[in-house]
């Protein structure tokens, strides 16, 4: 079978009647099995009749049954071999599986120590199929463990995981790793009283946390402690009330979204002092 002939009855599988279409799994697969086609003929033949004969929807149940669904990989994932060995087998087979990898799967991202030898791979493509990331969110009173004293902290961390966010277009979930504290007056007043009108509101707004919300493509966040990576009741509270909010701003007869620069200005307003100064680690509180 021809190359161009592989190439349109993979297209005329996806684009039968009652098809999946937009941001989904057989959407990202038929995208790959497009661009496979370009490679040639020759690596269809390395691969076996795997490619020749099986329709795309079963080379997809395929893929998800061998590659990790739903897991929440650092930066180090591509050292790990055995859960994804799939993608090493050869070229095309990696062109196909990788954006469901992506789509698939939970990335932190935003760490701030450096790893030489063990980043995410910064291609194109990587960024253009992840749909779900983990990230930590620094509040403005940091607990320092090392002199056991509390800091002001700048919200240049925060802006600057933000700002990587926009570089994924179908970014869909957000899980937020939060360090706060029991010594956070703010914080300790929400965990005892998020439960009343506008205590959850308030704190979104002290924390910079409610400029999320103007992430363009966002429908669902979530939080975490970062101790023991607990969701407690103020912080499931917190979570759905955000994923209410971005559910409101899809029905607005209006499109809601800002820009880039306003979202990243907020959170840096939020970590402005009384003085107008954005604050630092090295402020006493």
């Amino acid at each position: 079978m021809s190359t161009g002939a592989r190439a349109s009855s993979v297209s005329d599988t996806f684009e039968q009647p009652g098809a999946v279409t937009g941001h989904s799994e057989v959407a990202i697969v038929k995208e790959s099995c497009l661009h496979s086609q370009s490679l040639g003929s020759s690596f269809l033949i390395s691969v076996g009749n795997f490619l020749e004969r099986l329709p795309p929807e079963l080379r997809l149940e395929i893929y998800k049954l061998v590659l990790p669904v739903e897991t929440c990989f650092s930066q180090e994932w591509h050292l790990i071999t055995v859960e994804i060995a799939l993608l090493s087998t050869c070229r095309l087979i990696k062109n196909e599986a990788y954006p469901l990898f992506l789509f698939s799967n939970n990335f932190k991202i935003g760490i701030i120590i450096p790893y030489p030898k063990t980043l995410y791979p910064q291609t194109h493509a990587f960024f253009k199929h992840v749909r779900e990331v983990t990230f930590d969110w620094y509040p403005k009173l940091l607990w320092n463990t090392g002199n056991h004293s509390t800091g002001r902290v700048s919200g240049s961390q925060n802006v600057n995981t933000v700002r990587e966010l926009y570089k994924y277009p179908k970014l869909q979930i957000l899980h937020i790793i939060g360090h706060w504290h029991i010594l956070d007056d703010n914080y300790m007043r929400l965990v005892h009283h998020y439960r009343e009108e506008g205590a959850l509101h308030v704190y979104l707004e002290y924390s910079g946390l409610e400029a999320l919300l103007g992430i363009p493509g966002i429908s669902e966040i979530t939080f975490r402690h970062f101790t023991d990576g607990r969701r407690t009741k103020h912080l499931i509270a917190m979570g759905e009330y955000m994923t209410k909010c971005l559910a409101d701003l899809k029905t607005a007869p209006y499109d809601p979204t800002p820009p880039k620069r306003q979202v990243l200005s907020c959170i840096k307003e939020a970590f402005r002092d009384k003085y107008g100064r954005e604050s630092s680690s090295e402020d006493e509180t």
